[in-house]
């Protein structure tokens, strides 16, 4: 009888619970410490993107000139840059939180 890895249990690398093997990612990490970490990691690159959009903003109004001609144009432009960086920013930070290690999620209450 040949067991699979999935039914068996391991332990979290980030936390140490004991979860089934199907429940934890590539890296052994539980869905409340990935959890836990995505949240931070989209938290910084929300940051990171309405910063960037604040300064091309600023540029476009100081520099450049915000003409009636080209304003679909720069607006099209600040909605890629932030979509672009957010989710570069987030990729990046998703990887070195995760790297650093997370404190474990706290247990939740129900009651």
């Amino acid at each position: 009888m040949k067991i699979s890895w999935r039914e068996s249990e391991f332990e979290c690398s980030n936390c140490g619970r004991p979860y089934p093997g199907s429940r934890l990612d590539r890296r052994l990490w539980c869905p409340e410490c990935r959890g836990e970490v995505i949240r931070r990691a989209t938290r910084v690159g929300r940051v990171v993107g309405l910063a960037t959009v604040i300064i091309l903003s600023l540029w476009i109004y100081t520099m450049v000139g915000p003409t009636p001609r080209f304003l679909v144009v720069y607006v099209v432009m600040i909605v890629a840059a932030y979509f672009f960086l957010f989710k570069l920013t987030r990729r990046v930070a998703f990887e070195v939180i995760r790297g650093r290690g997370v404190p474990p999620p706290l247990p939740r209450e129900d009651g």
